[in-house]
């Protein structure tokens, strides 16, 4: 990654595990995907004003060169798993890996093809 990875946390003080959680996934799209420039990953906890426990909400922000940015934003207010901290983190990354290997896929077809058309001319 060109720029380092921006993590936030919003509405709680996030453990060494959930920490360690976001910095794992982190790494698992870098190898996944070597043409991100940067992620910004926030994690915003349950208002504490809530009786019951509330929802974590994860948002990603990808950046990959020549394409808009990738944004996977987690909030389902009928999660019920969600409401730890370590599951709407793998829930948000997972769902990033989709359109990130579309665009991967786009990218490479479309040097094929004109690799393919630069041979013709030749």
């Amino acid at each position: 990654m060109q720029v380092p990875v921006e993590i936030a946390f919003r509405h709680f003080e996030p453990s060494g595990e959930i920490r360690s959680e976001v910095a794992k996934q982190v790494r698992r799209l870098e190898k996944f995907s070597p043409r991100v420039t940067s992620c910004r990953v926030v994690v915003t906890g349950p208002e504490t004003r809530r009786r019951r426990g509330g929802l974590f909400e994860v948002e990603l922000r990808i950046a990959m060169p020549e394409h808009n940015d990738i944004v996977v934003d987690t909030l389902h207010g009928d999660a019920p798993q969600h409401e730890h901290a370590l599951v709407a983190i793998r829930d948000a990354f997972d769902a990033a890996v989709s359109p990130t290997r579309t665009l991967l896929v786009q990218g490479s077809q479309r040097r094929k093809r004109f690799a393919m058309l630069k041979r013709a001319m030749q």
